[in-house]
């Protein structure tokens, strides 16, 4: 559930044709816990969730073209959408320090840079293996504001997305791989996973909730 909140707060940042289309699956912390995204080639992307904690899973599908997130819940049958520049105004930039490349290595498949990244204080926090030539994957498209902002205020963030970012791999400084791609699949997707699912009611968000 946690890291299901982390995705769709910060995927609510993203801006930006995605290049790649096909589906990439990822690994996800120590537990059976995986995750699919699915990238249309052009302004949808999509993230399946299989969370031990959310019983049928979720789905979260982003649209730069209309800046809307929607957020799918299989088990209730239901949908919500959001608008993500609203999203994206409540998301706080409270990133500073700077990344540093520090070698290469292929996953998957795919040649990725890694970069290392540390705070201010000089505490290592997280080494990323960023693909360049995949497009970008949400949040690391360099054209909206807050990734703007994080550029300005993170040394050497412009450099490692420049020509496009796609993570495929995230390892804490205690070692603890967070997310490790272990399929990149290229190939075209069925438009049906970027629309609500037939027979699936929309949910009305609460009074104060940056809706549609």
């Amino acid at each position: 559930m946690r890291r299901m909140a982390a995705i769709v707060l910060v995927g609510a940042t993203t801006a930006g044709a995605q290049s790649f289309q096909g589906v990439v699956t990822y690994q996800l912390g120590k537990q059976n816990e995986t995750m699919v995204y699915t990238s249309s080639g052009g302004s949808k992307a999509r993230i399946d969730m299989n969370d031990p904690h959310m019983p049928g899973g979720a789905a979260v599908i982003w649209d730069t073209g209309t800046n809307t997130m929607m957020m799918v819940m299989p088990s209730q049958h239901m949908y919500m959408t959001m608008n993500t520049d609203k999203v994206m105004a409540d998301v706080p930039d409270t990133a500073r320090g700077k990344l540093t490349k520090v070698g290469s290595e292929v996953i998957a498949g795919v040649p990725c840079d890694d970069y290392k990244g540390t705070n201010n204080a000089g505490g290592e926090e997280t080494t990323v293996c960023i693909a360049h030539g995949m497009g970008n994957f949400l949040w690391f498209g360099g054209n909206n504001p807050l990734m703007a902002r994080m550029q300005s205020r993170v040394s050497g963030l412009s450099s490692a997305v420049a020509g496009g970012g796609f993570p495929l791999k995230v390892v804490k400084s205690d070692g603890t791989t967070e997310m490790l791609a272990t399929k990149v699949e290229r190939h075209s997707v069925d438009p049906s996973l970027f629309a609500p699912p037939a027979g699936f009611t929309q949910m009305q968000m609460p009074a104060g909730m940056p809706q549609h």
